[in-house]
């Protein structure tokens, strides 16, 4: 594949063009159909509540002829392997979850030996933010990734909260963002050697009400997840740590990305929701990937099940000590 800013701009105009990508799933599946509007692609929609006018009600329903360049699942978790055949039976090229991807890693490689000519894609936007290039050429002494809420578990009571329906709590939602940060990063796999994963529920349904910051509260639903999660490892002498969090007692919002560098300034950004770009961007680099970047993506994603997949719950809260911030 040449790269998208190598390509020949007529070329790339009419590649684009003809283009058909299905979103499955509008919620925040709305994010993408704006997305590959603006770069052009042919959107079709599939969401089984009929209220949201999506073109099909479900995956099946689309009609054989439509070749599927690629497949966005934007559904709950527990229903991201069964669009992803769905799709794989339509031949759908490119397939690309949301995290956490499936339900564990041997899910996701045994969906890839059943159809081995779609491509599986984990959602990783954060790996596309424009930070990247005041990194680049530079040799990373330390890095700590902070995604701390003050208060937004994302609908207490709700799927995300279940844990038979979101297969666990924050070390599904926010730490997968937070891995994918860190193997951008160094460019490299973060789970090689040893590492620490540890997850903890803090709150029962009863201690909590109606006032996070995101998603809808539901009082006679289920909450037996984790929502405080921290990961640590160390990649050729480079700590990694990654903290998150749904609700924790401080002050204010932490979602900052600090980079110790050996040499030079250090960086800290200071992040909020991931920009529209990045979302283009990324499914640009998915859509017209050559093997190479694919089997590239193929190691984080994988790495990336590998480590929620061990996940342990601790019995007592997550220390702030463990992580100065």
């Amino acid at each position: 594949m040449m790269l998208l800013q190598e390509m020949n701009f007529t070329n790339l105009q009419k590649v684009t063009m003809h283009k058909t990508v299905c979103i499955v799933g509008l919620g925040i599946g709305k994010l993408y159909v704006d997305a590959c509007t603006r770069i052009g692609w042919r959107v079709i929609t599939v969401d089984q509540n009929p209220n949201v006018s999506a073109d099909y009600l479900s995956v099946d329903d689309i009609p054989h002829d439509i070749c599927i360049d690629m497949g966005i699942i934007c559904t709950p978790n527990h229903t991201h392997q069964v669009v992803a055949r769905q799709l794989g039976y339509k031949h759908a090229i490119n397939i690309v979850v949301e995290k956490p991807g499936f339900r564990c890693l041997g899910e996701w490689l045994g969906f890839q030996q059943q159809y081995p000519k779609s491509r599986l894609w984990m959602v990783k936007n954060n790996q596309f933010r424009t930070l990247y290039k005041d990194l680049h050429d530079k040799e990373i002494e330390k890095i700590q990734l902070f995604w701390l809420n003050k208060n937004r578990i994302p609908g207490a009571g709700s799927w995300f909260t279940d844990k038979a329906k979101a297969f666990g709590g924050v070390s599904r939602d926010l730490m997968p963002h937070l891995l994918s940060v860190a193997q951008r990063s160094l460019g490299c796999r973060i789970a090689e050697t040893d590492f620490l994963a540890q997850c903890y529920q803090q709150y029962d349904m009863f201690e909590l009400k109606n006032d996070s910051t995101y998603g809808n509260y539901n009082a006679s639903g289920i909450y037996d997840v984790d929502d405080c999660a921290y990961f640590s490892s160390k990649v050729n002498d480079t700590p990694i740590e990654c903290f998150a969090s749904w609700k924790l007692d401080i002050d204010t919002d932490v979602i900052e990305w600090r980079f110790k560098m050996k040499n030079g300034p250090n960086l800290t950004f200071g992040v909020g929701l991931c920009p529209e770009d990045a979302y283009e961007a990324m499914l640009q680099e998915y859509m017209f990937a050559t093997e190479e970047t694919y089997q590239q993506h193929q190691r984080y994603d994988e790495e990336i099940h590998y480590i929620i997949d061990r996940f342990e719950t601790t019995e007592s809260a997550i220390s702030n000590t463990k992580v100065s911030i």
